[in-house]
């Protein structure tokens, strides 16, 4: 009877651990958000990797969720910084609403990230959002 109880009160112990684990596992880690943008009831927001945008390569993962929570996978995105010429289209990781790509940054405290946005099907949709990188969410 004894042994029950210590072991109901261990496993209780050890489940919130392995729950906690999990959790921070799963967070943004050291990720550096900028503020979201909206268009045509989807989402953007983009993060840039690990941290804080440096001078030189830094890697951006653009995440487009539709109003409904859905992944916005029906979409080609480029990127480039306001000083550069060229567009570098993103890698979509699957139907996951989740594009990434490392570009240069120049200069961290007054680049701006412009993200092309062209759907798939209807290629007559398309926009331009720019993302300052100082303005990131706390």
């Amino acid at each position: 009877m004894q042994v029950i109880k210590i072991w109901d009160k261990f496993g209780h112990i050890l489940s919130g651990a392995l729950l906690f684990v999990a959790l921070v596992g799963c967070g943004r880690g050291d990720a550096y958000i900028l503020a979201p943008q909206h268009w045509n009831d989807t989402e953007f927001l983009v993060e840039i990797r690990p941290g804080a945008p440096t001078r030189g390569m830094n890697e951006f993962v653009v995440v487009a969720t539709d109003i409904k929570g859905l992944p916005g996978y029906e979409y080609v995105v480029s990127i480039k910084m306001n000083t550069a010429n060229d567009w570098n289209q993103m890698i979509q990781d699957g139907h996951s609403g989740v594009y990434r790509r490392a570009i240069a940054i120049d200069d961290p405290q007054n680049g701006v990230l412009m993200v092309q946005i062209t759907h798939k099907k209807e290629q007559n949709k398309q926009t331009i959002l720019s993302f300052p990188l100082a303005r990131h969410m706390q």
